[in-house]
């Protein structure tokens, strides 16, 4: 799990909370996810949790050999997905065993079927941001 409760840059009020091993944020462009990968990347870096953003510059090396070195993270944030994420990606993904924070647009490249992948909503705006997981 990963709860964040603070304010960033004292200017935004971030509260967020990631229960799920795999956990699937969605929605339309320009609603914080990217911005909110920032935030968890800082609060990571001021508490020891070691943590990776990967974006679309990475789409054309994310094989098996970059799968592998995730392994060292503890938190895995994927921004934009859709532009290097497929089912086999996915799967491999899995079964890594970290948290993962997912923002992808097309939800059938994740099984979210699965007990352990949650779908989670950022509400944003000028002074805040909650993110909040949807119900099943």
């Amino acid at each position: 799990m990963l709860e964040i409760n603070e304010t960033y840059s004292q200017i935004i009020e971030v509260k967020a909370r990631f229960t799920d091993k795999i956990n699937i944020l969605s929605g339309r462009s320009g609603t914080g996810k990217t911005f909110l990968f920032s935030v968890i990347a800082g609060y990571c870096a001021n508490n020891g949790i070691k943590c990776i953003n990967i974006d679309y510059k990475f789409k054309d090396v994310f094989d098996a050999f970059l799968i592998e070195k995730l392994k060292q993270f503890d938190v895995i944030c994927l921004d934009n997905a859709d532009l290097y994420m497929n089912c086999e990606r996915f799967d491999q993904l899995y079964y890594l065993d970290r948290l993962m924070i997912i923002s992808i647009h097309n939800l059938s490249l994740v099984d979210m079927t699965l007990d352990s992948v949650g779908s989670y909503q950022v509400d944003y705006t000028k002074d805040r941001m909650y993110v909040y997981r949807r119900s099943r």
